[in-house]
């Protein structure tokens, strides 16, 4: 809820900032089309890199099995023994200063 002497302001901000891209934007988005590809393919060769790196050494630890991801920013992988995810995490943190997201968190699917 809005306090009344706010909505128009609220409108105005809301106009400005969401009806057109600023022109800065625009012209990024005209150098992309132009220029975009090779960026694009160089850094989709290091992403892929960096996940089979990141996976081929999480699999190389024993109890420890990762699945490779066809298309994701994360690595999900199953910790042998491991019964709360999200308390192997916390320890994680307090033992190693390790920050990882629990398995819980991403139970939203079947």
């Amino acid at each position: 809820m809005v306090p009344a002497e706010l909505t128009a302001d609220l409108g105005k901000l809301i106009e400005y900032n969401t009806s057109c891209a600023p022109v800065f934007v625009q012209r990024a988005g005209v150098a992309a089309l132009k220029g975009g590809e090779p960026v694009i393919a160089r850094s989709l060769e290091r992403f892929r890199l960096a996940r089979d790196f990141l996976v081929g050494e999480l699999n190389a630890i024993d109890g420890i099995a990762a699945a490779l991801p066809s298309g994701t920013m994360y690595a999900f992988f199953h910790v042998r023994g491991v019964a709360d995810s999200l308390e192997f995490c916390k320890q994680l943190v307090r033992d190693a200063g390790l920050g990882l997201a629990a398995r819980v968190g991403f139970r939203t699917f079947g």
